[in-house]
């Protein structure tokens, strides 16, 4: 271990240190930047659960809870100071290496570090199975989401880390083990939590039921000190998917979405029924490969060439944002599972049994996610991936796909938050910032952090009233393009000033406009 240690995860984790000082300084999603906003809140004052700097929220007065910048269940006002829905243990552990989140790419340090450990995991499991070290190597970080992950503000890759070593010590019948690696990874990240029942399995149930009761006790008054609720703020706030995303349906018809939407769709702009049938294709693809003879390889290699195109279409599509929204196919975004051999060894029907758990409980919320690939079945779909086997000559083309997937992923990423810094350069100065639509206020933690009041407007009477809350002669307006009319229309007749300041295309379906709202007599 020592040496996959030195070989792997330091020089793993240096590449991961030297992307965070390069890519631009903005974030991928508004989960990690309200997580920065609680790194800010540690900073003014070191309590838990942190409360979030609020600039501007004196001047709204009775009106600053309904304009607040985190909208809907992403945060909530008690006692006139506004909280963030998420558990602070991120943003505790990034304190430091940010300085309180004066040093930007210190914010990274954590990911970069869990992700170092996950890979270093990988490898070692990758070699047990018999791979070399260079193998195991690339299969570990280029044919997982690792650098991607390394490179967000998101407590994915600590979590996989720790509740991958977790189901390990399951495995190896070391249940106190499981129970101490599990109880963080918990706190990172609850999707974790589908690993407990393993606890129970590391050895005789009767055995291992005090460590499996010491874990939920520990869970449970952990989240209690850490965000003041017995199961954590985040999970009692994500319920809101019709609010936020317009999906109605029964039972039935919201797990098949979530199957579907995180296992099949691969086809940016395309119906369903073609993401349907190219994302089974991949699968039946996957299924041929796995046993021998000439069917095998012709399913491989058509699979691999499948995927390759896949990706490569998606890179030439401009990398807009919302692309990732399609790009979830498990075998795009774990090319690690091509090698991946049928056993009926407990380590290698785990993982899969493990995924049924976590889609069972997702809601089409969470399937809607914008990250690369569904992360939260991550876990199960790296410990399926690490159940992988050479197989003659097919390592090298599946790190080759490998490679490919993780320069699309960097690339989405880097295309991001370049254009979030831009949008973040173009509204600097202390004039107040309203945001029409509850995707944009977290692409400004960055201002708000620094003063600059940040207001969440869902209506137009909530639009005009923003206008008028502070003393500075004009805010700046961030809307989408369908809504530049009639926000610029209502403004006028509100008495105020409207000019176009300038737009960032962050997804041709996602074109932000600034405009400037000035008083009369303003500037």
């Amino acid at each position: 271990m020592r040496l996959i240690l030195a070989r792997v995860a330091l020089p793993f984790a240096l590449a991961g240190c030297m992307a965070a000082l390069i890519l631009p300084r903005a974030f991928w999603v508004m989960d990690e930047a309200f997580s920065y906003l609680q790194v800010e809140g540690l900073t003014r004052s070191f309590s838990l659960p942190p409360a979030l700097p609020w600039p501007g929220s004196g001047q709204a007065g009775d009106a600053a809870e309904g304009l607040r910048p985190l909208p809907y269940h992403y945060g909530f006002v008690r006692e006139g100071r506004l909280y963030a829905q998420y558990t602070p243990l991120l943003p505790l552990l990034s304190w430091l290496p940010s300085a309180g989140g004066r040093f930007f790419p210190g914010l990274f340090a954590v990911p970069v570090l869990g992700a170092a450990l996950a890979a270093a995991v990988g490898v070692s499991r990758l070699k047990r199975n018999g791979f070399g070290l260079p193998a195991a190597a690339g299969l570990a970080i280029l044919c997982t989401p690792l650098p991607f992950f390394s490179q967000t503000f998101w407590a994915h890759t600590p979590a996989l880390a720790l509740g991958a070593a977790s189901a390990y010590a399951s495995l190896g019948r070391r249940p106190w083990a499981a129970a101490a690696l599990l109880v963080p990874a918990v706190l990172l990240r609850e999707e974790t939590l589908v690993a407990l029942p393993l606890i129970l399995l590391a050895d005789r149930p009767r055995k291992s039921a005090p460590a499996f009761l010491a874990a939920v006790a520990s869970i449970l008054c952990l989240e209690r000190l850490l965000t003041g609720s017995w199961l954590g703020t985040h999970v009692a706030a994500s319920g809101t998917e019709q609010l936020l995303y317009g999906f109605y349906g029964g039972i039935a018809a919201e797990k098949a979405y979530v199957a579907v939407s995180s296992m099949f769709l691969c086809l940016r702009g395309c119906p369903l029924s073609l993401n349907l049938a190219a994302g089974g294709a991949l699968w039946l693809a996957w299924a041929a490969s796995r046993f021998r003879g000439r069917i095998s390889t012709v399913a491989f290699a058509a699979g691999l060439a499948g995927s390759a195109f896949l990706l490569v279409r998606a890179a030439a599509d401009g990398l807009g944002f919302f692309d990732v929204f399609w790009l979830k196919h498990p075998l795009l975004v774990f090319p690690v599972l091509w090698l991946v051999k049928p056993s009926r060894k407990l380590e290698s029907v785990m993982p899969w049994l493990l995924l049924a758990a976590v889609l069972a409980v997702m809601s089409p919320m969470h399937a809607q996610d914008g990250a690369w690939g569904t992360r939260l079945i991550m876990l199960p779909l790296l410990l399926a991936g690490l159940t992988a086997t050479p197989r003659g000559r097919r390592t090298i083309p599946v790190i080759a796909l490998g490679a490919l997937s993780t320069a699309v992923s960097i690339g989405y990423l880097a295309q991001k938050r370049s254009d979030s810094a831009r949008l973040l350069e173009m509204v600097r100065g202390p004039a107040p910032i309203v945001c029409t639509t509850w995707l944009l206020p977290g692409e400004f933690a960055l201002a708000q952090a620094r003063g600059t009041p940040v207001f969440f407007a869902a209506t137009g009477a909530d639009l005009l009233a923003a206008t008028r809350l502070t003393s500075f002669p004009a805010s700046r307006i961030a809307v989408l393009e369908g809504s530049v009319g009639s926000a610029s229309s209502l403004l006028e007749a509100g008495g105020l000033t409207v000019s176009g300041r300038g737009e960032v295309d962050l997804d041709p379906a996602l074109r932000v406009f600034v405009l400037d709202a000035a008083a009369p007599g303003g500037r």
